[in-house]
């Protein structure tokens, strides 16, 4: 049974599905792509692991979403009839803001494969596209895109498997999936009475994505609420780092690399090595399981 394609698109702060109307022989061709993409993007990784924002997969692991929501308009098309979804319409193009390009699996039952689409992928009329026709060039007279080379997620039931959180969100709204710290977190993690800042505006202002999750790490370990700074500060040259203190708080210092070395430690992700010794900044950790 010939498999139907489809695009996610964008409508203002809404997704919407539309079908992709092929050709027999390129609707082969498509399936064919996809069936060897879900192999590539499979084969080997047999390890998933449930998304934090901690842990940045190996090559042999997965990460993990599971929203029933964000799932919704693309588990619809594995029940409805094809022709219920409004066909893409391929005179406005560049109008359907296309995130994703999506099919079903032909291996596995209630799965999805999903590839990341990008506006740079449109060969549109108003660009000088050429195609290979006849031994010479001719430029291209009607809209077209084309495709990824790869899969960036897989989607089983509710559950998005993916290896870069970086890639599916330009898809998907999973922003509530990575927690990091607001302006007013921001704001109460540098009025802590521990902590001596010389600037909290500047501070404030030089927030970045990593830092804001640190932060937010930070905030709900209590890490400042279960101990005094001048623990913090010998723990900290237990493993090799030298934390100043002014005033009897530990200074969070104006050069954003040491800023992050700090934050990471007070979120537990500067440590030593057992036999070299050496400190260590890591920006993915997770718990280790032991049988």
């Amino acid at each position: 049974m010939p498999r139907n394609f489809f695009a996610l698109c964008r409508s203002g702060h809404q997704d919407g599905v539309q079908r992709i109307p092929l050709d027999a022989s390129t609707q082969r061709g498509l399936e064919d792509l996809f069936d060897k993409q879900e192999q590539q993007f499979l084969d080997g990784r047999n390890d998933e692991v449930l998304f934090t924002g901690d842990w940045k997969p190996d090559a042999d692991q997965l990460l993990t979403i599971s929203d029933e929501g964000l799932a919704q308009p693309l588990v619809e098309t594995l029940n409805e009839n094809a022709l219920v979804f409004q066909e893409l319409d391929i005179q406005n193009l560049n109008k359907a803001e296309i995130k994703a390009l999506f099919s079903r699996s032909s291996t596995q039952e209630n799965r999805i494969l999903v590839q990341q689409f990008k506006s740079s992928q449109y060969l549109g009329r108003k660009k000088f596209n050429l195609i290979f026709n006849n031994n010479k060039f001719t430029q291209l007279s009607h809209p077209g895109f084309t495709l990824a080379s790869n899969l960036v997620a897989v989607l089983d039931g509710n559950m998005f498997k993916f290896q870069s959180f970086q890639n599916l969100r330009m898809i998907f709204k999973i922003q509530h999936h990575f927690q990091e710290a607001t302006e007013r977190e921001v704001k109460k993690f540098t009025d802590h009475p521990l902590l001596y800042i010389d600037n909290h505006g500047e501070f404030q202002n030089s927030m970045t994505e990593r830092t804001r999750k640190l932060i937010k790490s930070i905030i709900e370990s209590q890490i400042l609420e279960k101990y005094q700074s001048d623990e913090i500060i010998q723990r900290a040259q237990s493993i090799g780092l030298e934390i100043e203190s002014k005033e009897g708080r530990i200074v969070i210092p104006n050069n954003k690399s040491k800023v992050k070395t700090v934050l990471s430690f007070l979120e537990d992700s500067v440590f030593k090595g057992s036999f070299s010794e050496e400190t260590y900044e890591t920006n993915s950790k997770r718990a280790l399981k032991q049988s």
